[in-house]
């Protein structure tokens, strides 16, 4: 039961990495986040901190995050969608690489009409139409 459980656990871990598998750094993290592991309690026996190998695991984990200097972020959902979305654009349309504008622009689309209409209202169209012209090194409308 104990093996399933923790099979699960680093499964929904994984997922929630948008990770495509499981591999044995989410398996380390979810034993080393669990305080009633046996591999927690060597850790602790050994005079060596869960905590730290469990961020470090998390830190060279596959899967979609941010990772800082003493920090790591898995991406939202809705920024993982956005993702997919401006990366199968940029292949349909034959590019190597996602633009930033394309990017941004994706993320806009994920979101809820009101909020997309708060973001235009703030000045969100002209910031994404100047990061795409950057990221293309084409002049933006405002550029001189």
């Amino acid at each position: 039961p104990y093996a399933r459980d923790l099979l699960t656990r680093a499964g929904v871990h994984a997922l929630r990495l948008h990770s495509d598998s499981v591999t044995p750094e989410h398996l380390l993290t979810s034993l080393m986040d669990d305080p009633n592991s046996a591999a927690h309690a060597a850790v602790l026996h050994a005079f060596a901190d869960p905590a730290t190998i469990s961020g470090e695991a998390l830190a060279i984990s596959p899967g979609l995050m941010v990772v800082a200097s003493g920090s790591t972020l898995p991406f939202s959902p809705r920024a993982a969608e956005a993702i997919a979305r401006a990366r199968s654009r940029s292949l349909e349309e034959g590019n190597r690489e996602v633009a930033v504008g394309d990017l941004l622009a994706q993320a806009e689309r994920g979101l809820d009409e009101g909020t997309r209409d708060s973001l235009r209202a703030a000045g969100l169209r002209e910031f994404v139409v100047r990061a795409a012209a950057l990221a293309s090194g084409m002049p933006g409308p405002h550029s001189p």
